[in-house]
């Protein structure tokens, strides 16, 4: 039997499980908490790493890119990995919202699951918005991942936050800042009035669901592509535009679209540091797919290190780590003790 290789590492982002207080946590994913280190990655909504939901700073710190963060922002890089150039524009993400009246401010909701917008509801919002902002020289394109990729007619200097981070606080704080700050929001405050009882709207009241009553701009920037030599990149696997752009940026591809975990053990051994972006919403999955796998190919020394970024957590394991049987499981609630 060949020999594995010491410096072999695995790295798995599942950006569509979220954890909140009352999920329990068992299993395999408790055991490598209990033996591991665990991180909460805590973001405020004034850094640059606002701009990015939280799979994507968790990707930036995988491939060690935190410290030029506000150089590889997400739209266009999302924009680049879809319709494959650099055209060097400044670009955001356009995503309708609706916003309700909360007690002390604004309370934002993103449009998910029985209230996201019907295939109908999208064309009609992308004539109306589109109609408003080429009045303006913007160009509006579909993102691929969901919500729009918004193109404007000159360079911005503005700081967007991303919804999850900015609808988990004060709104107030989050809206668009820096030198065009306010041009950002007036162009929200424009396109809330243009959806205020829009017949579009009135439909989706009578259904029950929350209104499509303003949008938010998030991940906005410009990017080039990098002239240096190619980054030293872990191998990635994952279908994701921004993990795609982010490796197209730096004059590379990922190995594959889809993360599966054999084809992923394989190149630890050929090439050290694999990443992979798992598309799963479910924790039985990821324990029974993933985590079950992982840890007995930790245990005979195929892996010697793995990280696993859920939510704002990230559990990072030795080899050695595993063999710490005094090390009781860790459920959710004690992550962060």
């Amino acid at each position: 039997m060949p020999a594995h290789r010491t410096d072999s590492s695995l790295t798995l982002i599942v950006p569509d499980i979220a954890l909140h207080p009352g999920t329990v946590v068992g299993g395999f994913l408790a055991q490598l908490a209990g033996r591991g280190t665990v991180h909460a990655f805590e973001t405020e909504p004034s850094s640059a790493l606002a701009a990015f939901e939280t799979w994507q700073a968790s990707l930036l710190e995988s491939c060690e890119l935190l410290s030029v963060a506000e150089q590889l922002a997400s739209a266009p890089l999302s924009h680049a990995a879809q319709y494959q150039k650099f055209d060097g524009h400044y670009w955001a993400h356009l995503e309708c919202v609706h916003f309700a009246a909360g007690l002390n401010d604004v309370v934002g909701v993103r449009l998910r699951g029985e209230a996201q917008l019907t295939d109908v509801e999208r064309s009609q919002f992308t004539a109306l918005v589109d109609q408003h902002l080429s009045a303006d020289g913007c160009t509006l394109l579909p993102n691929r991942e969901g919500g729009w990729l918004l193109k404007f007619p000159r360079a911005l200097s503005a700081r967007t936050v991303a919804p999850e981070r900015a609808f988990s606080a004060s709104l107030s704080q989050a809206l668009p800042s820096g030198e065009h700050g306010a041009e950002l929001r007036r162009l929200l405050t424009e396109l809330q009035m243009v959806l205020h009882e829009h017949p579009l709207n009135e439909a989706r009241a009578r259904r029950g669901v929350p209104t499509a009553n303003a949008v938010w701009l998030w991940g906005a920037g410009a990017v080039e592509p990098v002239t240096t030599v190619p980054r030293d990149l872990p191998i990635a696997y994952g279908s994701r535009s921004y993990l795609k752009g982010l490796y197209l940026v730096h004059g590379r591809s990922v190995r594959a679209e889809e993360a599966v975990l054999q084809p992923m053990l394989d190149d630890t051994q050929s090439s050290g540091h694999v990443l992979g972006v798992v598309e799963t919403s479910s924790l039985d999955v990821l324990e029974s797919q993933w985590l079950a796998p992982l840890v007995r190919q930790i245990r005979r020394g195929a892996i010697r290190r793995f990280t696993l970024h859920l939510d704002r957590w990230r559990i990072s394991l030795a080899r050695n780590d595993l063999f710490r049987f005094w090390r009781k499981p860790r459920a959710l609630p004690e992550w962060g003790v």
